[in-house]
C-alpha cells in the first residue's frame, strides 16, 4: 500500500471563537468555519477513498 499522504493525514484545524461581538465579525467567522469544515471534509473522504477494500 503507497504511504499516506501528509496532506491527507494532517488533523482538522481546532475552532476559533469569533474576534468580535458584532454581526459582520460573526458572519465572517462562520463563513471561514464553514470553508474549514468543507477543508478537512474532503481530506477525510479522499483518505477513506484511498483506503483498500
Amino acid at each position: 500500500m503507497p504511504p499516506l499522504d501528509s496532506a491527507l493525514a494532517a488533523p482538522c484545524p481546532a475552532i476559533a471563537r469569533p474576534t468580535a461581538d458584532d454581526y459582520d465579525a460573526w458572519q465572517a467567522w462562520a463563513i471561514d468555519l464553514l470553508h474549514q469544515y468543507a477543508e478537512c471534509a474532503s481530506r477525510h473522504a479522499k483518505t477513506v477513498q484511498a483506503w483498500p477494500k
